[in-house]
Formats: C-alpha cells, structure tokens, sequence
C-alpha cells in the first residue's frame, strides 16, 4: 500500500486515525502556545480581571483566561451592516478592552473573509484605539494594546 503523504509527513493509507491524531497533536501544540500568548498579554495589558478582545474567531481564549467577550459576535466571520457594526463599537467601548488581538488570516482562504474586510468599522477602531505590537512568533496574528501613540520626534 502506498503511503500517503500529509503535511511532509508520511502516514499508511490504510490508517487514517494516524493522520487525525497528528492533527490533534498539531493543534493542541498551537492552542498551548497561543494561550501562554494570551496569558502573557493579559497579565501586562489587562490585568485584574480587565477585558481583551479577541477575534474574528477564537472563543475560547475568554474562557481559557476568565473574561467576558467585549464583543456580542464572538464569531465575528460574516459581514454586518453598519448599525451592528457601530454597537459592537459601543460594546469594546464600554467594555474598555486592555488588548486586542485581531486573527488576519483568509478564512476557507478567502480574502474577501479576512476581518479586514467582513466588519471593517471594527477593524478601523481597533486601528485607531489601540496601538500595535510587534508580533515576530505567530504569522497572521496582529497584536495591539489600548493606548495612544506616542510622539516621536
């Protein structure tokens, strides 16, 4: 039986589960990462229970660190209309996030998907509220922190 290759990883045909457990392995490795990323960011920039934000997608990063979204959408995949965008935009206001992450990744590799793009208020607000962070260890992960830019001279 020929091997089948996945991942530049070779796996026998016949036993499929190989290859689903190499996928869990995968991304249980990626969650425990990512999540020592988000605890690291929550204890600098949100500390004391305060609120971040986290999307379009990854639910699970709130209840992993105990908070509350600040967002309704906590799936936030599909273009909405203005007036939806513009009372998320209130929520993360109220709710006075002390970071955001924002997944910039091609959903079904789709860049018409892109967060960027679905909710583009949102996007902007971030932009203009929060101040990015260098972000070398995960491609596709845009990092900010609430705050002002600072004058450079």
């Amino acid at each position: 039986m020929t091997p089948l290759l996945y991942q530049n990883r070779q796996f026998e045909a016949s036993n499929i589960f190989n290859i689903i457990q190499y996928n869990q392995f995968v991304m249980l490795s990626n969650w425990l990462i990512q999540g020592r990323l988000l605890s690291k960011l929550a204890r600098q920039y949100a500390p004391d229970g305060q609120t971040f934000n986290v999307t379009p997608l990854w639910p699970g990063a709130y209840p992993l660190l105990e908070r509350k979204s600040p967002m309704w959408e906590v799936y936030a995949l599909f273009p909405r209309s203005q007036a939806f965008e513009q009372a998320e935009i209130e929520r993360i206001k109220i709710a006075n996030p002390g970071f955001a992450v924002v997944l910039d990744i091609p959903l079904d590799g789709r860049n018409e998907l892109r967060f960027k793009n679905t909710l583009p208020l949102i996007d902007q607000y971030i932009r203009d509220n929060f101040v990015s962070l260098p972000n070398m260890s995960f491609p596709g992960i845009q990092i900010y922190k609430k705050g002002e830019l600072e004058n450079f001279q």
